[in-house]
């Protein structure tokens, strides 16, 4: 999850305020065009504050002032885009960097294929990925780890773990996050048998689970009626050298929710504080929801 953005100063303040680019003077133009990274610096902060919009203006005022501008301004901008979930707009600019002849690099292409995923487009993503080599670019980790979850979003969980399963044929080594997306994407598909699966194999790849493997792994043994393992997902957390956190908690609430197990389900919830777990809404309606079927 991105990291909550900070109150804005300064021109970049002046900016999110307004919404538009007449903030900008001369002033900083010239400094812009003796300085391209000023530019950069602002297009960061809109970035920070998922302001795509905002950003392509900054782009089309660059590019209208005869700003230098390179990939690394358009890849931000496009990270705006990614953090928002403005697909469209994400799209719109990398097809736009040929007008202004600068050619996208594998940054750019991960940034767009990241929009599409957070705007659950799994079939664009598939299509960014499947035309980088004709663009001359290899697809890296990250690149993956955003088309996977892509397709976990979009229910395509079988394409999901063909592309994991196709990493080491492009010689790609499959991290945390990979494999996070992946069952998670089994979670989202209803195959808890598969997502036990990734999670019991990720030793064998030199990979080490992480809270964010076991919460989706406890809410796919949970979403289907087998919660009985999600408990024992939970338990086996510690032994992981791992600490459940709220997300992992409320999956095995919600598992014990599911199946009627309210003496669990409140037995969980007891035991957060003790965790130094903080309940959430969440958390206390999966609860209350288990006493009721109860």
């Amino acid at each position: 999850m991105d990291s909550p953005a900070t109150v804005p100063t300064g021109l970049l303040g002046k900016l999110v305020a307004l919404g538009t680019t007449s903030s900008v003077g001369e002033n900083e133009l010239e400094s812009w065009r003796r300085n391209p990274k000023l530019a950069t610096v602002i297009l960061s902060g809109l970035a920070q504050q998922r302001l795509p919009n905002i950003a392509r203006q900054v782009l089309d005022l660059m590019l209208a002032s005869r700003v230098e501008s390179n990939v690394v301004h358009h890849n931000v901008a496009i990270t705006a885009c990614a953090k928002s979930g403005n697909w469209q707009l994400a799209l719109c600019i990398l097809c736009g960097m040929s007008d202004v002849s600068i050619v996208p690099n594998e940054i750019t292409c991960s940034a767009a294929i990241t929009a599409c995923e957070r705007g659950r487009q799994w079939q664009l993503a598939l299509s960014l990925l499947d035309v980088m080599p004709e663009m001359g670019l290899i697809a890296n980790v990250i690149t993956y780890n955003a088309a996977i979850s892509a397709c976990g979003k979009g229910g395509q969980w079988q394409i999901a773990l063909g592309i994991l399963l196709a990493l080491p044929e492009v010689r790609v080594t499959a991290t945390e996050v990979t494999y996070s997306a992946a069952i998670s994407a089994c979670e989202k598909g209803g195959q808890w048998q598969l997502a036990l699966c990734l999670l019991s194999i990720m030793p064998d790849s030199r990979v080490s689970a992480n809270e964010v493997s076991y919460g989706a792994a406890v809410s796919a043994c949970g979403k289907e009626g087998q919660w009985q393992l999600a408990l024992s997902l939970l338990c086996e957390m510690p032994r992981a050298k791992l600490t459940a956190n709220a997300i992992c908690y409320n999956a095995g609430i919600s598992a014990c929710e599911k199946q009627g197990q309210w003496e669990m389900a409140l037995a969980l919830l007891s035991n957060m504080p003790e965790m130094k777990v903080a309940a959430n809404v969440i958390s206390c309606n999966a609860a209350i929801s288990a006493c009721e079927k109860g």
